[in-house]
């Protein structure tokens, strides 16, 4: 069938304050290299999308940040993450997260009954794909 990796795009950000953004992405291969294809060559985005759905739909918030996290942590070095932007400028950044404090929170479900809420709706029908588009995710600020 494959493997699944995870991977994480990175989006600078110039207004309205200097940041980044990090998403995370669910890659699909059978090689750990090149992304599924379909019999002419091309990437199977529809086999892709629908398998990043299935599986996406199992992890909950606390997995999506522990790879994030992960991911992180394995770029950093002494604590610093270093990333060359040109010959002669290189962005160093904490590898620490921030952390907010709410008088409000979330609490994340023990097991995974909380997947029956959705088992509702068809995924594959791509009309009602519309009604849960991805939300965007606030930019990271740079220290």
């Amino acid at each position: 069938m494959g493997n699944w990796h995870f991977a994480v795009s990175i989006k600078p950000m110039l207004f309205p304050s200097l940041a980044f953004s990090l998403k995370s992405h669910i890659v699909f291969t059978n090689d750990g290299f090149n992304p599924w294809t379909k019999e002419d060559g091309n990437i199977d985005k529809d086999r892709i999308h629908s398998q990043r759905r299935a599986k996406g739909k199992r992890f909950f918030n606390e997995e999506w940040r522990d790879m994030l996290l992960a991911f992180l942590n394995g770029i950093r070095k002494n604590d610093v993450i270093e990333i060359e932007l040109s010959d002669n400028f290189i962005l160093r950044m904490s590898s620490m997260t921030e952390l907010f404090w709410a008088d409000f929170g979330y609490f994340e479900p023990k097991d995974k009954s909380r997947q029956g809420l959705l088992s509702m709706y068809d995924f594959e029908d791509t009309e009602q794909l519309e009604d849960f588009e991805e939300i965007e995710e606030e930019p990271i600020e740079i220290p």
